[in-house]
């Protein structure tokens, strides 16, 4: 969260990344989600500790307002995504596109979290559903295999840009 500041004023600033960087935007995700998951178990640890239940209580409603950033970014980011998708084509597989992964999954956590401590089955279905995207995005697309035939038949980011003619 610390370097939070320098990435947004990256991002409002300088023009848009290019498409192979588009994980730049989504990347934010995951100090909302770990930050969440992270408040939550430092919190209850405290109330356990100094035996004042508000403690977790607080930290319920800290995590719970970081997943809400989250969200109201996943919508910001994905909507930013879409345009950069369909300017360009699409948006090419790399070794950055795992930056994908890791914030999706530190949000479906928090909300998985976040639907077992408030008892919502609304929250936990929406965690699973995007815990089951992901692998299904992850081991489809971009798992060992995935990245094997982007790597040998489609994508060259390995060879700089100006030998790829005589590739």
């Amino acid at each position: 969260l610390l370097l939070a500041p320098v990435v947004a004023w990256r991002l409002i600033t300088a023009p848009a990344p290019p498409p192979h960087m588009a994980a730049s935007w989504w990347i934010w995700l995951a100090p909302a989600g770990a930050g969440g998951l992270g408040l939550l178990a430092s919190t209850r640890l405290a109330a356990a500790l100094l035996e004042q239940p508000a403690l977790a209580s607080a930290g319920l409603l800290g995590a719970s307002a970081l997943w809400g950033f989250a969200v109201w970014w996943a919508l910001f980011a994905g909507a930013h995504l879409r345009t950069v998708a369909r300017r360009h084509g699409g948006l090419p597989f790399h070794v950055g596109s795992w930056g994908f992964a890791f914030p999706t999954a530190a949000v479906a956590a928090l909300t998985l979290e976040l639907g077992r401590s408030w008892d919502s089955p609304l929250l936990s279905a929406v965690g699973s559903l995007v815990v089951q995207e992901l692998a299904n995005e992850v081991l489809q697309h971009h798992g060992p295999l995935g990245q094997l035939q982007a790597v040998a038949f489609h994508q060259h980011f390995l060879i700089s840009p100006r030998f790829q003619g005589n590739v």
